[in-house]
Parts: structure tokens; C-alpha cells; sequence
């Protein structure tokens, strides 16, 4: 699974450094980074983690939110944003709203408000119709009348959306015979797709 991965830290004291390890998906595409107090390191020894790594000596960090997303747009199917508000370092309620972006149209929308501990989704519908060209995701949170973050990461669209299978009428032909075969055509959700095609057979 493709993931985004933002996380706020504060500053906290002086003279010391701290690593969080948070484990992550297998795969992970996209990284979105917030504030200039830590950055985020692949770890060679897990390739199930990924470790967040607080340079700076000066300042240490504690996490307050982890927004997970994927990074390909396919039409027809349903965007998905994962949000977590972390306790205790988040007090108060999160508001998070996310938009999906083509060239400089917005195409699907989504909100919610968080408590501390909770986890939530952020659903979005890809139009059918969609096409190629600047795709990007936007991503807020608020709490009350303040931004706590505000990112935007640009996402690669995907045209294949259609699983298509092919079944002949037998395994074998021999000279003479004729060749039949039915194709089906499944969306993501693995419904039937409507729309027509044509089939060319080489």
C-alpha cells in the first residue's frame, strides 16, 4: 500500500534527542513532512517500520497526528485518507479536511473532527470520467480558529481502473473450428462495468 505520512512536533526542551518508531505499511510511496524539527529515515534492519528521526539536538518532539494516504488516483474508485489523532500530545479536538485536486479544479471533498485516540477515514469518489494531468492531494487541520498544518503532495493518476477477463469457449482449437469467448469487464469494487468497449481479436 502506497502511504502519505505527516506528523507535528513542538518544541519541548533542550540538549535532546529522541527517535520514534512507529510501524507502517510494506511499500511506502509518499512521505509528506511537517515542520523543520525532524525528518523521516527508512530503517534497513525493518522494512515493516519507519523511523522518525529528531535531529536536532535542541529540540525534541512528540507526535500529535499521522495522516496515511495513497498515492495513485484511478477513476471510478474511492480515495481513502486515514487520519489518527494521537493522545496525550493532541488536547482538544482535531478538524481535518482533505481535497482531491485536478490542474486547479477541485473534483471530491472530505471532512471530519477527531477527539484525541480516535482513528478516522476520509472517503473521496474519483470521477469516472477522470483524465490524466496534475492530480494532487490537500490535506488541512485545524483546531478551533488555528491551522495546525495545511500540505499539498502531488499524486500520479492511474488509468487502468478496469480488471477485464477473457474466457474462450474450450482450451484447445483445432483448423476449422470456431473461436468463441465472452469478455467481462470489472471496476474496482468488482462491479460490472457499463459503459461499452470494443474488442479487437489479433
Amino acid at each position: 500500500m502506497s502511504s502519505v505520512i505527516n506528523a507535528q512536533s513542538d518544541d519541548i526542551g533542550r540538549d535532546e534527542q529522541r527517535d520514534l518508531v512507529r510501524g507502517q505499511p510494506r511499500d511506502r510511496d509518499h512521505i509528506i513532512k511537517h515542520g523543520a524539527a525532524y525528518k523521516f529515515i527508512d530503517d534497513p534492519w525493518d522494512p515493516w517500520r519507519e523511523k522518525v528521526s529528531f535531529p536536532e539536538k535542541d529540540r525534541k518532539a512528540q507526535p500529535k497526528w499521522i495522516v496515511v494516504a495513497g498515492r495513485r488516483v484511478v477513476p471510478g474508485s474511492v480515495y481513502r485518507v486515514s487520519v489518527e489523532a494521537l493522545r496525550p500530545y493532541l488536547t482538544g479536538a482535531l478538524q481535518v479536511r482533505a481535497a482531491l485536486i485536478h490542474g486547479r479544479e477541485q473534483v471530491a471533498s472530505a471532512k471530519t473532527i477527531l477527539q484525541p485516540g480516535d482513528v478516522d477515514h476520509l472517503l473521496m469518489q474519483v470521477p469516472d470520467k477522470s483524465v490524466g494531468g496534475m492530480w494532487q492531494l490537500r490535506v488541512e487541520g485545524t483546531q478551533g480558529s488555528t491551522k495546525l498544518f495545511h500540505r499539498e503532495e502531488t499524486l500520479r493518476f492511474d488509468p487502468n481502473f478496469l480488471t477485464i477477463l477473457i474466457q474462450p469457449s474450450r482450451p484447445v482449437y483445432n483448423a476449422g473450428q470456431t473461436v468463441r469467448f465472452r469478455v467481462i469487464m470489472l471496476t474496482k469494487e468488482l462491479k460490472p462495468y457499463d459503459d461499452p468497449v470494443d474488442v479487437y481479436v489479433l
